[in-house]
C-alpha cells in the first residue's frame, strides 16, 4: 500500500522526498495529504536532526507541518521517514511513506472512504466490523474519526462507541456523545485491531442516530 518507489527519477519526484542534506540538516519537500475527506497541501521543511540518534520525521495532524523528534512517531502522525545519524551526518535513511495516505497517489481512493455509514432507532448491542479486506499487511491499528449526529436529546448515556474483539460488558475503547440534538459530533480515535482485522462498535441512540465510521489511515507494529 501507498508509494511504490522504484528509480532514482521516482525519488526525486515523489512527495516528501528528502534533498538538500548537509551534515545533519536536510530538507523534506512538499506534499498532498488526504485528511479528513480533504486534500491538504503540506508545506517542505528544513530539519536539523539530533546527533548520535534515530530520529522520526512525520507530518503533524494538529497542524499539518514536517516535524521531528527522537522519541517515536505520535499517535496523530502520518510517518514519512525514520534517519539515524552519527556525530556529523545522517547514517541512513528508512523510508515509511507506504504507511500513509498520500492524495496523489490512487491506491487509498479506491477503498470505500466509510467503514460504517448508518442510523440506529434502539441500542446495538455490541456488532463485528470485519475490516479484514482493505487492512493493509502489517497493520495493528486502524485510524478513524468517529462521527454521529441524533435526533433526540442525547445524554451521556446515549453514544457511538468502540473497541477490540473480547472486550466485555460496557467497555469501550472510544466513544462520541453527540449531546446536542441534530449536531454532529466528530472524534479521532488510533484503536488497535486483532489478528482477524476486526473491531466492535455500539449505538446507544436516543431517537434516531446516524453514526458513521471514516478511515483515515493505518499503524504498524504496535
Amino acid at each position: 500500500m501507498g508509494i511504490s518507489i522504484t528509480t532514482i527519477d521516482e525519488l526525486k519526484a515523489s512527495p516528501f522526498k528528502w534533498s538538500d542534506e548537509s551534515g545533519l540538516n536536510i530538507k523534506i519537500n512538499s506534499g498532498s495529504l488526504d485528511v479528513q475527506n480533504c486534500t491538504c497541501l503540506i508545506n517542505s521543511a528544513n530539519l536539523t536532526l539530533i546527533a548520535n540518534q534515530t530520529n522520526y520525521i512525520y507530518v503533524d495532524q494538529s497542524d499539518n507541518t514536517i516535524k521531528t523528534n527522537t522519541t517515536g512517531f505520535p499517535v496523530k502522525s502520518c510517518y514519512l521517514w525514520i534517519m539515524t545519524t552519527d556525530a556529523d551526518s545522517i547514517t541512513n535513511k528508512s523510508d515509511q511513506r507506504t504507511k500513509i495516505r498520500v492524495a496523489a497517489h490512487s491506491e487509498y481512493k479506491t477503498q470505500a472512504t466509510w467503514l460504517l455509514d448508518t442510523n440506529y432507532s434502539v441500542d446495538s448491542g455490541w456488532l463485528e466490523l470485519d475490516l479484514s479486506s482493505i487492512a493493509p499487511t502489517g497493520a495493528a491499528t486502524v485510524k478513524v474519526d468517529m462521527k454521529a449526529s441524533d435526533s433526540g436529546t442525547p445524554t451521556d448515556n446515549n453514544w457511538f462507541g468502540i473497541r477490540k474483539p473480547g472486550e466485555t460488558g460496557d467497555t469501550r475503547y472510544s466513544k462520541v456523545s453527540p449531546l446536542v440534538s441534530g449536531r454532529e459530533s466528530i472524534r479521532y480515535a488510533e484503536m488497535g485491531i486483532n489478528s482477524n482485522k476486526k473491531i466492535e462498535y455500539r449505538v446507544i441512540p436516543n431517537g434516531n442516530m446516524a453514526v458513521k465510521l471514516q478511515l483515515v489511515g493505518w499503524g504498524y507494529g504496535n
